[in-house]
């Protein structure tokens, strides 16, 4: 189900993933994702970092604007140690 304030993060391989995803729940609910990290799941719903890469994630809106959901993403993921970087081109970083 997809409200006025969801937002879905596209973390998939390849620069099409955010409009392939914008194709079906709407422009203005899809954030862009792009990490290195490497992990398995070790059980349901938690991940497991094997190495290799610190865990980090550079995310931001299609249209580079700032927004309360990639704070409250940014917020969220600095608990679990995660670096969350917010660029001025968030498509910049998907090349």
């Amino acid at each position: 189900m997809v409200g006025a304030a969801t937002g879905g993060l596209t973390l998939q391989n390849g620069v099409e993933a955010p409009t392939e995803v914008a194709e079906v729940v709407g422009q203005d609910h899809v954030m862009v994702g792009v990490t290195p990290v490497r992990s398995v799941i070790a059980a349901p719903e938690r991940l497991r970092h094997v190495g290799g890469v610190d865990p980090n994630l550079t995310l931001g809106e299609t249209d580079n604007r700032s927004s309360a959901r990639v704070e409250d993403i940014r917020t969220a993921l600095a608990k679990v140690h995660v670096t969350v970087h917010v660029p001025e081109d968030i498509h910049a970083w998907l090349w």
